[in-house]
């Protein structure tokens, strides 16, 4: 991933805007190693401010940079790998008092990104601590605990609402719903069919 991939990446939406054509579920698919940060978050945000979603299917990687493209989706299906590590250093520097102040505006940026994205804190310790010689892999609890896995907030209480008038039932009737049908909407969105909130009925 490149700043080139983020000029790339805006042009090929416009043209499939343009074209009058449509993302199936609205979705990004997504299988990367990384690259550069500035890139990842570029495109994390123009995902976050179009509204997309983002989608990593089983068979598929999503890591380093590709996190913070991943985590910019409204709802985020992440069934592959997802791997974290600290960002490297753009730089050849050797002063250590340089280094420090690098590394001190990457923290600060890395959390306030995650913060915006509605990522829990620990996706952040997990970004920050891990060195970037090596990656941390995400397990299922953690996707779904930090973030990674589910749907911005504000929208989760917008969905829930609209679906609910959609069936025509109370929004605690179709939470309830939801509830019961969660497993068997995991497995749509899984197979990336639907997204959970399609699927209830």
């Amino acid at each position: 991933m490149t700043l080139k991939d983020y000029a790339d990446f805006v042009k090929a939406y416009k043209s499939v805007k343009k074209s009058r054509l449509k993302l199936h579920l609205n979705a990004i698919q997504l299988d990367s190693s990384g690259g550069n940060r500035r890139a990842g978050i570029d495109i994390g945000w123009f995902i976050r401010n179009n509204k997309l979603n983002t989608f990593v299917h089983p068979d598929s990687e999503c890591a380093s940079a590709c996190v913070y493209v991943l985590t910019g989706g409204i709802i985020r299906l992440a069934y592959g790998f997802v791997g974290v590590h600290r960002s490297s250093l753009d730089t050849s520097l050797t002063n250590i008092d340089l280094i420090q102040e690098r590394i001190e505006v990457l923290e600060l940026s890395t959390s306030q990104y995650f913060k915006d994205m509605g990522m829990s804190s620990q996706l952040t310790t997990a970004a920050l601590i891990v060195p970037n010689w090596t990656i941390r892999k995400l397990t299922e609890e953690e996707k779904w605990n930090w973030g990674v896995q589910g749907i911005e907030r504000v929208h989760e209480e917008l969905y829930f609402r609209q679906a609910a008038k959609k069936l025509g039932v109370s929004l605690d009737e179709y939470k309830e719903k939801f509830r019961n049908q969660l497993e068997e909407c995991k497995k749509q969105a899984r197979a990336f069919e639907s997204m959970y909130f399609d699927c209830v009925n």
